[in-house]
């Protein structure tokens, strides 16, 4: 409920900065305006499965990130909102064994964002910022079960999980049109239950229920190029 209520504060409060900067004419400054851009650095997947009435199983994995991005930025003196949307590629694999040699596999092969973000301008060409959203992520979830009743039980899932996002990180303009980035996200790709149907082995049809809980953290940093034909403005910070 806390994470929730935390990515709500922040889409809200860069809403409502959006309607004060448009009400009293803020879209001038260093950051202001759409850019594009790549990033590049690590990501790390916790996965978590709760097969029911057993323990609960925990794996990892990490790797790396690459991926582009694209937003836009209104700057009002000091403050800046925007929105940002990225799209990366990744190649995460965690595996947990239960006592049954069962294996509970999650891969996640890209990862999603569309995130609002609130910043402060510390300097002219300094920017710290939060930023919260929602996330996508391509997942699979794979069971096999080699002792299961009546031999080796095997079974893939594979969707788009769509979860929340919150981060932050620091910003500094280079170059007028050029920016580089050092950033932070959190994503919570939700719960999902997958029902396991046998129908051999158990003297007719037997189901087994398991509970997947997905969680993806990157660290990256990031180049982008701010578009349009007007140079930046460089005006004293209020």
């Amino acid at each position: 409920m806390l994470k929730k209520t935390a990515v709500l504060a922040v889409a809200a409060a860069s809403l409502m900065w959006s309607g004060a900067a448009f009400a009293h004419g803020c879209h001038s400054g260093p950051f202001n305006g759409v850019y594009i851009g790549a990033s590049v650095g690590y990501a790390g997947l916790d996965s978590d499965q709760h097969p029911l009435g057993d323990p609960k199983l925990s794996s990892d994995d990490g790797g790396a990130i690459v991926g582009g991005h694209v937003g836009y930025n209104m700057q009002c003196g000091s403050v800046v909102i925007g929105v940002e949307g990225d799209l990366s590629y990744l190649d995460l694999e965690s595996r947990a064994i239960d006592a049954t040699q069962a294996s509970f596999t999650t891969k996640v092969d890209a990862l999603g964002t569309l995130r609002g973000r609130l910043g402060f301008a510390i300097h002219e060409t300094t920017l710290l910022y939060a930023t919260a959203g929602v996330a996508w992520a391509d997942r699979t979830h794979h069971l096999v079960a080699p002792n299961a009743p009546g031999g080796l039980f095997e079974q893939s899932d594979s969707d788009w999980a769509t979860g929340f996002v919150v981060g932050g990180g620091i910003e500094f303009l280079r170059h007028d049109r050029w920016s580089l980035r050092a950033e932070v996200l959190w994503a919570d790709l939700g719960d999902k239950d997958r029902t396991y149907t046998l129908t051999t082995g158990c003297g007719g049809v037997c189901e087994a229920h398991a509970k997947w809980d997905d969680e993806v953290v990157t660290a990256r940093v990031g180049l982008s190029l701010k578009l349009g034909a007007e140079a930046p403005r460089y005006e004293p910070l209020k």
